[in-house]
């Protein structure tokens, strides 16, 4: 038998397991491009690499060590995060003094706006990899790097007699080793929910103990790598909220880690990757995937003003139905105006006599807004038809969301969902769910 305590945190982690769990938000990567120092200090007279050697991108591995987004942040992520995001703490640029490598008449300040492209930023003569105070006081080329995510949550849920509830929603530890120059070691771990909070005499420790990823990755020319281990592959928009019918109902949720390999080519501005992998691995700590051999591809252009992209994937499971998917994503810079979405089809295939197969629809798009430094408001819709055949299955979701970032570390979000199934009827919500969540990261 298990103690009290243990079964309190057996329920906690029940109910963590269905709330969304935060990662790496997509609009950070599509509004980057607003000026040259939200990444590092103004580069006023640096010379404008080869495109070979550029480590600007518009995408999560710019700012995280995973590919995929999330997780420990590179010097650019952890640059952007104190420097971009709260409205009070301390400024990595403060650290540092970029008008010294300025030649004299050069501008100030370089600026980018949809329309009018890029202005007011010249290249010099000093080769970026020489400064090391390009952001600030953060270590520009660590060996050693260390981080965490944590994340509390309030949720008051219509359809739950038993909310409102207060629990942990995320508790992420990372760690990162570059002894060989390029090459990667990476390390994410931390809490899920049990598998079964019923069954409480056959609880482990594993049960609610995962590692997300454990990889080595090698860093090539061109913003190129190659990945191997366990890890989380790319799929579309990778948004922050793992309910997300593009997300959830896809299976590319918080559970989604496999063992297998990726390659990425990501230079400015196009990007294409692939991912092989097999999901289901036997004991593995926090495993919750069917078995299955995987495969995703990903392809096309992030501008500074705008991003158009396409996503493939294909999963053979050992049981059930075999399921193909294929998405469209965009994105538009407006800054301080941002919007992206993704549109995906999935397709899932029977083996079994009597059994048709069948295709699903499913739609995201957010609109988000930097009202003030360090307080953004956001506007989501999702949509899902799980099975295009039946009339009245299809489902939609609005969420009004607010973000404050008070302080360097500290993020606040208050939003506000409300859910319709099967179809729009305002005057027939199925459920609504509020919800507070207090973020800490490091």
């Amino acid at each position: 038998m298990i103690s009290n305590f243990a079964r309190l945190l057996i329920l906690v982690l029940g109910v963590w397991g269905w709330v969304p769990d935060s990662e790496a938000l997509p609009i950070y990567a599509i509004t980057s491009a607003a000026a040259c120092d939200t990444c590092h200090i103004e580069p006023l007279g640096w010379a404008n690499p080869d495109v070979s050697a550029r480590r600007c991108t518009l995408d999560c591995v710019g700012c995280h060590y995973s590919p995929a987004g999330g997780g420990l942040r590179t010097p650019d992520g952890q640059f952007y995060g104190k420097e971009v995001l709260p409205m009070y703490g301390e400024r990595p640029s403060a650290f540092a003094n970029p008008g010294k490598y300025r030649p004299k008449g050069f501008p100030k300040k370089g600026i980018y706006k949809f329309g009018k492209g890029f202005s007011g930023w010249w290249p010099g003569k000093t080769d970026f990899t020489t400064i090391d105070e390009r952001y600030g006081n953060i270590d520009a080329e660590p060996v050693w790097k260390f981080g965490g995510d944590i994340r509390a949550m309030v949720l008051d849920d219509s359809s739950n007699p038993k909310s409102p509830f207060v629990f942990p929603m995320q508790g992420d530890l990372y760690a990162m080793n570059e002894s060989v120059d390029d090459l990667i070691f990476y390390v994410s771990a931390g809490l899920q929910a049990q598998k079964d909070t019923d069954n409480y005499d056959n609880v482990e420790a594993r049960d609610y103990f995962t590692i997300r990823e454990i990889f080595f990755r090698y860093r090539m020319p061109y913003n190129s790598y190659f990945r191997f281990g366990r890890i989380i592959p790319r799929y579309g928009w990778r948004t922050d909220d793992h309910t997300a019918y593009i997300r959830n109902d896809l299976g590319f949720n918080q559970f989604f880690s496999v063992l297998g390999m990726d390659v990425g080519y990501n230079p400015n501005y196009l990007y294409a990757d692939a991912s092989v992998y097999y999901q289901g691995a036997g004991r593995w700590p926090g495993e919750r995937m069917e078995r299955g051999i995987g495969s995703t591809v990903n392809v096309g252009w992030r501008d500074l003003g705008w991003h158009l992209g396409s996503s493939f994937h294909y999963l053979n499971r050992r049981s059930g139905f075999d399921q193909i998917t294929a998405g469209l994503q965009y994105g538009l810079n407006f800054e301080p105006l941002g919007i992206y979405g993704e549109v995906d089809i999935r397709h899932l295939i029977s083996d079994e006599e009597g059994i048709d197969s069948f295709d699903g629809l499913y739609s995201f798009h957010e609109i988000n807004y930097n009202l003030t430094r360090g307080v953004y408001a956001r506007l989501k819709y999702d949509w899902g038809d799980p099975n295009i055949k039946y009339k009245d299955d299809q489902k939609h979701r609005v969420q009004v969301a607010f973000d404050y970032h008070p302080y360097t570390f500290v993020d606040l979000e208050a939003a506000y969902r409300v859910n319709w199934s099967p179809r729009i009827d305002f005057t027939d919500v199925g459920s609504t769910e509020a919800f507070l969540i207090a973020h800490v990261w490091f």
